[in-house]
């Protein structure tokens, strides 16, 4: 169970490495800084804006911890994505899907 949750954005002032993919954040890109409370366990996570949102995207109207994925976090790992823009396109048929997916729901 969470007990505490705040996602800021920032901009690096130093290189980090993104919970999401695994790549750098480079200094002077925007990212997403979570710091979360979970099971009593503090953490304390830099994502790309991409990454968070789309572990956002993917679990917004599941029942599923967003933190407990591992089908596209294991293809970003296992390199299925070596660029970014292959990550991007991913990422908006991702989006895509979800979308339509509701659209057809609130029409039925």
């Amino acid at each position: 169970m969470t007990e505490f949750y705040r996602v800021t954005q920032r901009k690096a002032r130093k290189v980090h490495p993104c919970e999401g993919c695994g790549k750098a954040i480079e200094i002077g890109e925007l990212y997403k800084r979570t710091a979360t409370v979970f099971e009593g366990e503090f953490y304390d996570l830099a994502e790309h804006v991409e990454c968070h949102d789309l572990n956002v995207e993917m679990y917004r109207d599941s029942d599923a911890d967003p933190y407990e994925w591992t089908g596209l976090w294991e293809e970003i790992h296992n390199g299925d994505y070596p660029d970014d823009n292959a990550f991007k396109i991913r990422f908006d048929k991702i989006r895509e899907s979800k979308r339509t997916m509701a659209e057809a729901k609130a029409a039925s």
